[in-house]
C-alpha cells in the first residue's frame, strides 16, 4: 500500500507519518532495526582473487597447485579464504 501511495502522490513513509498516516512500522518492528548491514565475503573465487591483488588467474592457479595458497575445491571451482589470500600475498611481496 505504501508503494502504491508513493507512486500516486510521491509520498515516502516519513512523509506519510508527518501527515498522520502510516508510522513506518511493520508488526512492531521498526524500520531502522529491519535494515541488515552489508556482509563482507570471507572467500573469493580464483578470478576474484586475481582481480583483488592485480594479477591473472594463472598465477593464482599455480600457487594453489603448488600448495602455496590454500583453497577449497567446490564442485568445478575453487574458493580461497580472504585471510589466506592476504597472507600469501604478503609473503610474495617480501620476496619481490
Amino acid at each position: 500500500m505504501i508503494l502504491h501511495l508513493e507512486r500516486l502522490h510521491g509520498l515516502k513513509p516519513a512523509a506519510l507519518d508527518a501527515q498522520g498516516g502510516h508510522s513506518g512500522r511493520t508488526k512492531g518492528i521498526s524500520m531502522a532495526s529491519a535494515q541488515v548491514p552489508a556482509i563482507q565475503p570471507i572467500a573469493v573465487t580464483i578470478e576474484q582473487a586475481a582481480k583483488l591483488i592485480g594479477t591473472n588467474d594463472k598465477q593464482i592457479r599455480r600457487a594453489i597447485y603448488a600448495h602455496e595458497l590454500p583453497a577449497v575445491r567446490l564442485g568445478k571451482s575453487y574458493s580461497i579464504a580472504i585471510v589466506d589470500l592476504t597472507k600469501w600475498f604478503e609473503r610474495k611481496k617480501k620476496f619481490t
